[in-house]
């Protein structure tokens, strides 16, 4: 079973990793706000379409990470009670 403090590191790199991809959310959507606001070509549309994509791509890859982060922190919850007792 891994140490406390190696679930405690990937746990706290993993959360920074979200905080970039949370960023790049961010852009993307300011990015399809700023495309939206002029005129509208053929072009643009496919813009605004590959920003929606990144953006969806960006929420699984969230999803996914967040998910595997409770259960880092269940399994640190578990270590830290195994070496109380």
């Amino acid at each position: 079973m891994a140490t406390a403090a190696l679930i405690h590191r990937n746990t706290l790199k993993s959360l920074n990793r979200e905080g970039g991809r949370l960023l790049s959310m961010k852009n993307n959507a300011e990015a399809i706000i700023r495309l939206s606001e002029g005129s509208i070509t053929p072009e643009t549309v496919e813009q605004i379409i590959m920003h929606a994509l990144a953006i969806q791509h960006d929420a699984e890859d969230t999803q996914a990470a967040l998910q595997n982060t409770a259960i880092a922190i269940g399994d640190l919850s578990v270590t830290a009670l195994t070496q109380q007792g």
